[in-house]
């Protein structure tokens, strides 16, 4: 499984100038660098499943400030994998319609970059390891120049798409690459916001299901579907962002699997009831009667989806709740 990227920058030296950090390489041989001059005061992170096209919709805005008294000049990246022959990219999915990736295509689709709100021109570039920071490799970026004035502060705003992917148990692990943070001035981050947004095809995580950090996250339950929050402030990250879903639908059609091999005719009239409403409980829908409610917000595969619809389930699906029904009545009967 591919691992999903979030949107990083990270410090490449453009031009040698009299502040050592700056040193290191020239345009056409860059490396991450540390800055002592240029903050960030702030990022917020956006990642919105869009199940529908198979994609995160990813959006990050950031704002940096050049904290001293003199024009400062600095080359910024995003950095991300390729397809090559030793597998980079990894076993990634792609967004629906997008175009297929050829050797040495960046694992990313439909990459925007403006600043304080204009376009500007980006260009892929390989760049090199900087021994002083070997767990911030990246070979392949797309960079371009920033100028600041003496304390001026700048927003940048990077978009751009990557596929979707679950394992075998419905699991969806989004990250951000946030360690690329304690480049800047300081170590830390002024404020990170990010939220990891899932949609209606998208369930929490149990507890024992991944690993989320950093801590501090929050769940939100949204009508659009489970939220994944945080709100950092002076931070310094010592991990990345790492995230935990389910596939709704993956989740539902291994739960069905297991459902339709129960026996029947061993079970109690109430528990027949709770077996066929199970169906719809994997879909999200809300439940009129208290008890049928209260029972299935116990159950880690149920959350509540108001766009549930009768014509959602299968042929399948409204078959077993029939089979079962029809095994309530006969209940009643005797």
């Amino acid at each position: 499984m591919n691992r999903i990227f979030g949107l990083v920058l990270f410090l490449v030296p453009t031009l040698a100038s009299a502040n050592d950090t700056a040193w290191g390489g020239t345009p056409g041989n860059l490396f991450p660098i540390q800055t002592t001059e240029v903050e960030m005061v702030e990022e917020h992170v956006i990642l919105q499943q869009n199940s529908k096209q198979n994609s995160w919709d990813i959006s990050v805005e950031f704002s940096f400030k050049n904290t001293s008294d003199k024009p400062v000049e600095l080359t910024m990246g995003f950095p991300f994998f390729v397809v090559d022959e030793d597998n980079e990219g990894g076993d990634f999915n792609q967004p629906k319609g997008s175009k297929p990736l050829k050797q040495n295509d960046p694992v990313v689709w439909d990459f925007s970059n403006t600043i304080d709100g204009v376009s500007t021109k980006f260009k892929k570039q390989e760049v090199k390891l900087n021994e002083k920071h070997p767990d911030l490799y990246y070979k392949w970026a797309y960079v371009w120049p920033m100028k600041f004035k003496a304390g001026q502060t700048i927003k940048v705003v990077n978009k751009y798409r990557q596929g979707i992917t679950a394992d075998s148990s419905g699991h969806i692990l989004p990250n951000y690459i946030l360690m690329t943070g304690g480049m800047w001035k300081g170590g830390k981050i002024g404020r990170s916001r990010i939220d990891i947004l899932g949609d209606d095809d998208a369930i929490p995580c149990g507890p024992n299901d991944g690993q989320i950090t950093p801590p501090g996250s929050r769940l939100d339950k949204t009508d659009a579907g489970p939220a994944l929050r945080w709100d950092l402030e002076d931070f310094a990250p010592k991990t990345d962002v790492e995230g935990c879903f389910l596939s709704r639908s993956q989740s539902r059609m291994m739960e069905f699997s297991g459902l339709q091999g129960t026996d029947l005719k061993g079970l109690t009239a109430a528990e027949l009831r709770v077996l066929r409403n199970t169906v719809f409980a994997l879909h999200g829908y809300t439940f009129k009667d208290a008890d049928l409610q209260k029972h299935f917000e116990k159950q880690r595969y149920y959350y509540p989806r108001k766009s549930f619809k009768q014509s959602d389930l299968s042929k399948e699906e409204r078959e077993f709740v029939n089979l079962v029904l029809a095994q309530e009545k006969a209940l009643k009967k005797k």
